[in-house]
């Protein structure tokens, strides 16, 4: 039995949430959330000022918060002796260096994931090798979401990105988006970002070429495949002692 708490009970951390109390090898045992009130839990929820209070019988924390409150959040638990899984996307260079930084100083156990889909890591793998066997082929990004997501491109689609990027030796460069006079070059990848209604989320990777295009392709139709994929994490972690280390989604899928 894995003991939890999350930080942050928003769209994603509460699905994970709602997953992992149906699970019989996990136990949630407290919560973090600034807007409590906004649902009814069977664990205790503290307000995010009692983060060490909140997390003090956990074994496993979970983050769903935003890049700078889980910087600060995951230097906390570290230094507490938790292991930590992150679902936050939008980090900086600066904050992802700080995270990294503390696990390898407390040689902690961590993981992050820019997404907890089975099927997305699966679509990552499948990204890389695809863009290394086409390497004349013009690649685009596209990724779609409700109107509400704050950070663009997406944690998944920036992970999309690099996977391609570093299939193709590192040296095609990333273009968000086009406007104006913005010819295409043959050394880049195009990202681009489409919010709207309350669109879960959707990945499309067009591979165009020699009078023929193949789009890789992978649209969620709720929240509960990451929401499964982050239980995943949680109970995969918890058995992990060896640290120093980031550990993703790709240890926990052994792929």
């Amino acid at each position: 039995m894995v003991k939890v708490a999350f930080v942050g009970l928003g769209k994603m951390g509460g699905a994970a949430a709602r997953v992992a109390l149906q699970d019989e090898e996990v136990q949630v045992v407290a919560g973090v959330e600034r807007n409590a009130e906004k649902e009814s839990w069977s664990f205790p929820v503290f307000p995010p000022e009692k983060l060490e209070e909140a997390v003090k019988d956990a074994e496993v924390i979970v983050d769903f918060t935003n890049a700078e409150s889980a910087t600060s959040n995951v230097v906390k638990l570290l230094g507490m002796g938790k292991k930590v899984v992150v679902g936050t996307t939008g980090f900086n260079q600066a904050q992802r260096d700080k995270i990294e930084n503390a696990v390898k100083e407390k040689n902690a156990v961590a993981l992050i994931a820019s997404n907890f889909s089975i099927g997305v890591n699966l679509f990552f793998k499948f990204a890389g090798e695809m863009a290394a066997k086409l390497p004349e082929y013009d690649v685009e990004v596209i990724e779609w979401h409700h109107n509400q997501k704050k950070d663009a491109p997406s944690g998944t689609a920036a992970t999309v990105a690099k996977v391609l990027q570093e299939a193709r030796g590192g040296k095609d460069k990333l273009v968000y988006g086009r406007e104006g006079l913005s010819p295409r070059s043959k050394d880049e990848i195009g990202v681009h970002a489409v919010r709207a209604g309350g669109i879960v989320g959707i990945h499309s990777i067009w591979f165009v070429g020699n009078g023929e295009e193949i789009e890789l392709r992978h649209s969620a139709h709720s929240r509960d495949c990451f929401a499964r994929g982050c239980v995943k994490a949680i109970k995969w972690i918890g058995k992990q002692n060896a640290g120093g280390k980031i550990y993703s989604m790709k240890e926990v899928i052994g792929i």
